[in-house]
């Protein structure tokens, strides 16, 4: 009787093993197809910043030959004769090719000093609005410039203010210019290819992609559809930045376009990535944690180990959840508070600022959008806070929108500055329902001794 009894606990014991096994079992497959939805999400927002981190540095280097053209520009007045023979001056093999010049008219004057017959040049559409402006003008063949054939050029313009006859001046480079400017740019290793192109999709520069090649009918025999290639044309048509998804097989890709209609006029940086090679590193864990619930799934040491383990992961949590956000896993404000107070006490000659960013609208928008809309809201701009934050910087994140920055700088004006480029990237989401995101600050200054 007393042994009937014993066997019966022990199967019981088993029995509710593996009840609570299977349980888990579950409980992990839907905990990994949850996690591997966020790694999608994730990953858009990545390919994004590693585009726009490249099409800025692109846009830096640019400015060079915009300073070069400024300063010829300074240079022009009314002291000198034959203006074309003048800017002729500063051509050589490996700078400027040649230049032309707007009178006071309006008129264009080519590298000759005769009047521009051409029609190819883009610099006439930019003075139309900014006349007064330095900038790049745009990239083209220009047929007049040589003796035979075309050359593919880049220009760059810049007003001049100290002549009567003349208004601006355009400097002309190869094209080969802007293939060696890319060439030194920030590139992720992750990026199956990374170009830049024009809104036409020719292919001006690329580090792993053909030269003069069309990028529509790249994506078009990779992916044999056109639903890629006219989202990318859509892109850089309206001079935007975006992502675009496409598949191929089992692979899912991102190829994301970094655009500024202001500043690159008519190119724009455009970069493939594989999400599995994006986040190789996440996507390796969930095969690793697969293969521990199968070990798991056949032995009772597997599953003793895995509750102790899940134990000790809610224990953690639960201690966290004073001052953590779980949905957004960063600091919530009670956690925001500590974590400034000890920077502040660390520091406490430094100039700090304390500053509040809020969603507008964000009960108008709850109210309108789905949760799974305003979650996804929210943890972008999170992670535009997380890059925003530097060392001996914090964030954290309170209630109904509201995000706190702790930052530090020079003056004001610094953070100010930070700030901007913060509104910037917060305003680049792109959420399923298509609405603008609208950001408030309110700046308050500190320092350690407050």
């Amino acid at each position: 009787m007393r042994k009937t009894i014993k066997n019966r606990g022990k199967l019981i014991a088993l029995l509710i093993t593996v009840t609570v096994g299977l349980i888990l079992i579950f409980s992990s497959v839907a905990m990994l197809i949850r996690y591997k939805n966020e790694i999608s999400d994730r990953s858009s927002e990545t390919a994004k910043y590693y585009t726009l981190t490249a099409r800025n540095e692109l846009e830096k280097n640019l400015e060079k030959y915009t300073v070069k053209a400024a300063e010829i520009a300074f240079t022009v007045t009314d002291e000198i004769d034959n203006v074309s023979v003048y800017l002729g001056g500063f051509v050589s093999d490996d700078s400027i090719k040649f230049s032309r010049y707007f009178d006071k008219e309006g008129n264009f004057y080519d590298k000759d000093g005769s009047l521009y017959t051409g029609s190819k040049d883009p610099s006439i559409e930019y003075v139309k609005t900014k006349a007064d402006k330095c900038g790049y003008v745009g990239t083209f063949d220009d047929d007049l410039c040589v003796d035979q054939g075309t050359m593919s050029v880049i220009g760059f313009y810049a007003p001049v203010s100290r002549s009567g006859k003349v208004s601006g001046i355009v400097n002309y480079y190869t094209r080969q210019n802007l293939v060696e400017l890319f060439k030194n740019q920030y590139k992720s290793e992750k990026a199956e290819f990374s170009v830049v192109c024009t809104d036409e999709g020719k292919i001006v520069s690329g580090l792993d992609a053909e030269v003069n090649s069309q990028l529509f009918t790249y994506l078009y025999d990779k992916f044999g559809t056109k639903y890629a290639a006219d989202e990318i044309k859509e892109y850089l048509q309206k001079g935007e930045s975006g992502i675009v998804t496409a598949g191929f097989g089992s692979n899912k890709y991102l190829i994301s376009v970094g655009a500024d209609k202001d500043y690159l006029v008519d190119i724009a940086v455009v970069e493939m990535y594989r999400v599995d090679v994006l986040f190789a590193s996440s996507y390796d864990l969930i095969q690793s944690i697969i293969f521990i619930i199968v070990i798991f799934a056949v032995t009772t040491l597997g599953v003793i180990i895995y509750l102790v383990i899940l134990g000790y992961r809610l224990r953690k949590t639960m201690l966290n959840m004073e001052t953590n956000d779980i949905a957004l896993d960063c600091l919530n404000k009670t956690g925001f508070e500590k974590e400034a107070e000890k920077i502040l006490a660390l520091d406490k000659n430094s100039y700090f600022v304390i500053t509040v960013v809020r969603l507008r609208h964000f009960q108008h928008l709850k109210e309108t959008y789905s949760e799974s809309e305003i979650n996804n809201l929210l943890k972008y701009i999170k992670l535009v806070c997380g890059k925003t934050a530097g060392i001996h910087e914090t964030y954290g994140h309170g209630d109904d929108g509201e995000f706190f920055l702790l930052l530090h700088g020079k003056n004001r004006q610094d953070i100010i500055e930070r700030l901007k480029v913060h509104s910037f990237l917060a305003k680049q989401y792109k959420g399923g329902s298509n609405f603008d995101v609208l950001i408030r600050y309110g700046i308050y200054e500190c320092n350690g001794s407050d």
